[in-house]
């Protein structure tokens, strides 16, 4: 009799300790991966915008080139006095070359900064599936995220992984 009992509290304890153990088990599988990412310091480390920014900034100096050559020649004709009829005409072909270049400009960096967004945001998904993270927050200033622990920053290896995937070496 001694030994069916002690053998019931020894099968009870196995019982026991295996739920416990399968609730641990259970409870780990359904928590979820989470980290942050200071989006301002990824958007300044980020090789594709660091790219484009260098050809949005040559087409910038091929214009700005055409508008120095017009306005050279718009202050020519100031200092010979020429009539004011060719002055207005070369004034106004300055002044709407100029407008165009500004509004051209703008729609292009606006274009590419919503381009280089979308590609970011789809990186960071392959990120987050990759590593299996269920949430990834971003904390910065306009953020609704008033606080993260700074264990949970993973700035730095999404940046390394979007520029690496961005080079092709992913």
């Amino acid at each position: 009799m001694k030994k069916e009992k002690s053998f019931l509290i020894l099968l009870f304890t196995l019982v026991i300790a295996s739920s416990v153990i399968n609730l641990f088990h259970l409870i780990k599988e359904h928590q979820h991966q989470t980290g942050f990412v200071r989006m301002n310091q990824i958007w300044e480390d980020l090789e594709m915008r660091k790219e484009l920014e260098i050809q949005l900034e040559e087409k910038s100096r091929s214009i700005q080139s055409d508008l120095a050559y017009l306005e050279g020649q718009l202050n020519q004709k100031a200092r010979k006095g020429e009539s004011s009829k060719e002055y207005q005409q070369l004034q106004n072909a300055y002044l709407f070359k100029k407008s165009q270049f500004e509004n051209e400009y703008d729609e292009l960096a606006a274009k590419l900064n919503e381009q280089i967004d979308m590609q970011l945001r789809a990186y960071i998904k392959e990120f987050a599936q990759l590593n299996e993270f269920s949430y990834i927050h971003v904390l910065d200033p306009s953020s609704s995220l008033l606080y993260a622990s700074d264990d949970q920053d993973i700035t730095e290896e999404v940046t390394l992984y979007v520029n690496m995937k961005y080079q092709g070496l992913k």
